[in-house]
């Protein structure tokens, strides 16, 4: 089972969002160039956490993306419907060409079936389990700690190690 990109970007746009101080409104633009993804796919990433009522999108000059819960109420879960498929394992009946008696097809074929349903049960359960908040720490997250657009800015080396350095001295 392999996961698509746009499950791990999606992590990303949230957690950037969630760190933006004040959460005020980031442009899907903006966060394209900071993680380094094609704009044209990083919309469409945004589109299914927007239809997936994980974020807000919103037009005009204060307008961009937000957040539309708190990370208490995100899991891995939420972000994995929003950017894959729904069931993981999908039967192509190959067996039933390759066998001669159909009953013993059958009953073959729903042992590793009722496997692989439990096997994704259980990877859903464990996604549901992992909330967003746990990744970040409470003050990284409450009222938003980066000003990714401020950061962005920064274009000399030691002008950016002093930000760095204030940035960390504020944290604590």
């Amino acid at each position: 089972m392999k996961l698509n990109k746009s499950f791990e970007q999606s992590i990303c746009i949230l957690l950037v969002l969630a760190m933006q101080k004040d959460h005020s409104p980031l442009s899907s633009q903006f966060i394209s160039q900071k993680l380094d993804i094609s704009q044209s796919y990083s919309k469409k990433t945004i589109r299914k956490l927007v239809e997936g009522d994980l974020l807000t999108s919103s037009t005009g000059n204060n307008g961009g993306l937000k957040l539309k819960k708190n990370l208490d109420e995100i899991s891995l879960f939420d972000i994995y419907k929003c950017t894959e498929e729904a069931e993981i394992f999908e039967s192509t009946n190959l067996p039933q060409k390759i066998f001669l008696i159909p009953e013993k097809v059958e009953e073959r074929e729903a042992i590793i079936v009722s496997a692989l349903e439990k096997i994704q049960e259980n990877l859903f359960s464990q996604l549901d389990e992992i909330k967003l908040s746990t990744i970040l720490e409470g003050t990284d997250y409450i009222n938003g700690c980066v000003d990714w657009k401020e950061l962005a800015a920064v274009k000399d080396e030691a002008m950016l190690d002093t930000f760095l350095k204030n940035f960390a001295e504020n944290l604590h």
